[in-house]
């Protein structure tokens, strides 16, 4: 696949997670915790090869991908969230972390289960078991490190996120009205004193 097709696989995905948000800031804000995974997922490489010798293979570098659509729904579940209180008219310092109080149980639920489900494969020797083992570790130290940075890192970038928007709104906001105020009866706003 060629350059040109992974960038348009990229747009449109990110084209949909904006049309599911309503906004194409968002997205960027739930992207942050990729690199967290990306940094969980070789770290896990790294702590299996000290007992056991697993190289970077193709199906260790299929656990990136699994690791990469795995990590991003925690921060999705705290931005939806979010959202949904500043929409019912909390400001953002205050929705940030109501939303992350009311979502911590279920991301971490579903980071339990899966680090308990991976962990046999990861550990136990047996018939194949050296060929997902490195996919396992990836998905493993990606998840266990993204699920406790993404807890503060996305809520910290999402309220700064919105302070630099609400900044930006109304610097426009303000320059709007100067070049729009009403005129009554021909006296421009700098007679009226």
């Amino acid at each position: 696949m060629t350059l040109r097709k992974h960038i348009l696989i990229g747009c449109f995905t990110l084209r949909d997670d904006a049309t599911t948000i309503e906004s194409w800031l968002y997205p960027f804000v739930i992207l942050f915790s990729v690199p967290l995974g990306a940094v969980g997922g070789v770290l896990g490489l790294w702590v299996l090869n000290f007992f056991v010798y697993q190289p970077l293979d193709v199906l260790t570098m299929l656990g990136f991908v699994i690791l990469i659509g795995t990590v991003v729904n925690n921060a999705i579940l705290i931005v939806h969230q979010s959202l949904h209180y500043l929409r019912d008219g909390m400001s953002a310092r205050e929705a940030v972390p109501a939303s992350v109080r009311k979502r911590i149980r279920p991301i971490f639920i579903t980071a339990t289960t899966t680090v308990l489900g991976l962990l046999p494969l990861v550990v136990f020797p047996g018939a194949g078991s050296e060929l997902y083992r490195g996919l396992g570790s990836v998905v493993l130290g990606g998840l266990v490190v993204s699920t406790v940075f993404t807890l503060f890192l996305v809520p910290a970038v999402f309220v700064q996120v919105m302070a630099i928007k609400e900044s930006v709104l109304s610097t426009f906001r303000s320059s709007e009205a100067r070049l729009t105020l009403p005129t009554a009866a021909g006296i421009k706003p700098d007679q009226s004193k």
